[in-house]
């Protein structure tokens, strides 16, 4: 459980710093474009994009092992509920439950038989 909140938090982490890579691309250089070469230019803004194809990345890998976590504890705390359930079910004896339902039948067939 541990796990996939540490996974929710590098997910957030990563998504926020997408966000920031996008705006020094834009502060940096689109806006100041006329300040560089083409090859300081184009190096930068490369650089930037590279980074946060890295991010958006981890971003993603992040998200799908927190989903992989949680639903490995959801399917087995389901199935200890399941199996719980079952015990119980099992552990009641056969004449509590069969013999009241026969006696339940027995009544019903006798009153039909009446009328």
């Amino acid at each position: 459980m541990l796990v996939a909140l540490l996974m929710t938090a590098l997910n957030q982490c990563f998504a926020l710093v997408d966000s920031l890579i996008t705006g020094k691309i834009v502060d940096n250089y689109i806006v100041k474009r006329d300040l560089f070469s083409r090859e300081e230019y184009l190096r930068g803004i490369l650089l930037l994009i590279t980074y946060g194809v890295g991010a958006a990345l981890i971003s993603r890998i992040a998200n799908n092992f927190q989903d992989y976590y949680t639903i490995t504890i959801s399917q087995k705390v389901g199935a200890e509920i399941y199996t719980d359930g079952m015990k119980h079910s099992l552990a009641i004896p056969y004449y509590d439950i069969e013999i009241p339902a026969a006696a339940k039948n027995q009544c019903i067939a006798a009153s039909a038989q009446r009328y």
